[in-house]
């Protein structure tokens, strides 16, 4: 396997609007897009997620990951492109909150088994996805699912993989560490993508996503770091 990881711990859910509103004090979701408070957070960019670890970490006694000045307000975050937080620098061996990389991201969506041919996370090949994921209002209407609607949903609205994680396959996008996908050869253990690049990485489906882009070998080009939308949010990780 040219792209390994080590053991880690990811949260079961997607972080919520609740919870971003209790540690930063503002819940940026678009409403419009969202159930309750208890849906994930979207609208968030990049900078809003890293900086979200930061604080958890800060509320819970751990050590932040991220070299990045303490931030305790929303409005501090940049909302623009920024150079000095493009090349921000991460303690890997603090035990604080982070993003996932792409590796650790897809290989829990993957249920820690190396079949990349699964049409969502959770799939055995013949229980339905609808049974474990948020999507299908496609801006294609001969894509949508019956009674699918314009929204996520509350997470954990689904069943969860076998790993017991929820959300892996739809209701929002999730911002990871990396920069674009590069190509890599030879074995490789933590492999945390290249240091510079245009796009940050953006892992799995939302709740507007087409059946066929569940399957987890369709990989977004990802986004930049300042981007933000109503289908886009996080969850984090632990060493």
């Amino acid at each position: 396997d040219t792209n390994s990881v080590l053991p880690f711990r990811m949260s079961k859910f997607e972080i919520t609007r609740k919870q971003f509103k209790e540690i930063l004090g503002y819940d940026p979701s678009d409403s419009r897009y969202s159930s309750s408070e208890n849906d994930p957070v979207q609208n968030v960019n990049w900078y809003a997620a890293i900086v979200f670890c930061n604080a958890l970490s800060l509320a819970e006694g751990l050590e932040p990951v991220y070299a990045i000045r303490k931030i305790t307000k929303y409005e501090e975050i940049p909302q623009a492109p920024d150079p000095w937080w493009e090349n921000i620098g991460m303690k890997r061996d603090a035990n604080g909150y982070r993003l996932p990389s792409s590796s650790e991201w897809l290989w829990a969506a993957l249920e820690a088994q190396d079949k990349k041919d699964r049409s969502f996370s959770g799939s055995n090949g013949t229980n339905k996805p609808t049974e474990y994921a948020i999507f299908g209002y496609s801006s294609f209407k001969k894509d949508r699912l019956e009674g699918s609607k314009e929204s996520s949903s509350p997470v954990g609205s689904k069943k969860s993989n076998s790993i017991g994680l929820h959300d892996m396959s739809g209701n929002v996008k999730e911002w990871c560490w990396d920069y674009s996908i590069s190509y890599i050869s030879g074995p490789l253990i933590d492999f945390y993508g290249p240091n510079q690049g245009k796009y940050r990485i953006v892992q799995g489906s939302s709740w507007s996503t087409p059946f066929n882009e569940l399957n987890l070998t369709f990989i977004d080009s990802g986004y930049d770091s300042f981007y933000k939308d109503e289908k886009i949010g996080f969850r984090v990780v632990r060493n």
